[in-house]
């Protein structure tokens, strides 16, 4: 038996440790790049997702609203008449347009 260490120069068994420490380094920096991204991403469909949803929605609706308050009271003179449950009367109020009654008050005073 021979103590003669057989040396194979295509066995490479342990990369060398300055490459391993540059390549883990890039994977980490990579790996938290691309977690930030993604962060990110998510932040800004979230935010897109609101302003589809809630603020646009409301808008709209807000200016049918409006539209619909605005014809009310520039529309002709009319009569509400409020009832309860049973159909009994409570009020009756006639309702004129804001400038007819505007001009009402100022001929009365």
């Amino acid at each position: 038996m021979s103590d003669h260490v057989e040396h194979n120069p295509n066995d490479h068994e342990d990369p060398a440790g300055g490459s391993t420490w540059i390549i883990g380094i890039f994977s980490v920096l990579l790996f938290v790049i691309l977690c930030l991204g993604l962060v990110a991403m998510l932040y800004n469909a979230r935010q897109a997702e609101f302003q589809h949803k809630v603020v646009d929605a409301d808008r709209l609706e807000f200016q049918k609203l409006r539209a619909t308050q605005l014809s009310r009271l520039d529309g002709p003179a009319r009569r509400e008449v409020v009832k309860d449950q049973n159909g009994n009367v409570l009020s009756e109020a006639l309702v004129i347009p804001v400038d007819q009654a505007i001009e009402l008050v100022t001929q009365q005073y």
